[in-house]
């Protein structure tokens, strides 16, 4: 990731905190759409998946700079993953889902300029899973 997507992500993710629940709902439904096996990761109270993402989110703004220091936050979610054998190319499926969820939260204001940096912050926290 570049400075400037560091940047943009740190000056666009206001919009997104302040509608936190709604994206984690949305995300959460599309995610159900596009792959009901990843359900299992997801606990049955809707308000404890809303906390989580946001939290998530914004560790992962919080983090941009440097994105290894979420690592144990990683592992965590690896293990997870690992315990409901779900292989790493769920994180395909999680990115399109994360790609959707953007779009929604941003509107008509979202754009490649919104998009690309908020991608590569994606695939920099991705990589990091299952890289031992």
């Amino acid at each position: 990731m570049t400075d400037t997507d560091i940047q943009l992500v740190q000056k666009t993710y206001p919009k997104l905190k302040v509608m936190a629940p709604r994206l984690a709902k949305y995300f959460y439904n599309r995610i159900a759409e596009l792959d009901s096996t990843l359900e299992s990761l997801f606990q049955a109270d809707s308000a404890s998946n809303g906390a989580a993402f946001a939290e998530l989110l914004d560790q992962g703004v919080a983090s941009i700079e440097d994105p290894k220091s979420l690592l144990p936050e990683i592992k965590k979610l690896e293990a997870k993953l690992t315990y409901y054998n779900i292989k790493a190319d769920c994180l395909n499926t999680i990115g399109v889902v994360f790609v959707d969820t953007l779009a929604f939260g941003f509107g008509n204001e979202f754009n490649a300029q919104i998009q690309n940096p908020w991608v590569n912050a994606y695939k920099e926290y991705a990589a990091l899973f299952f890289a031992e």
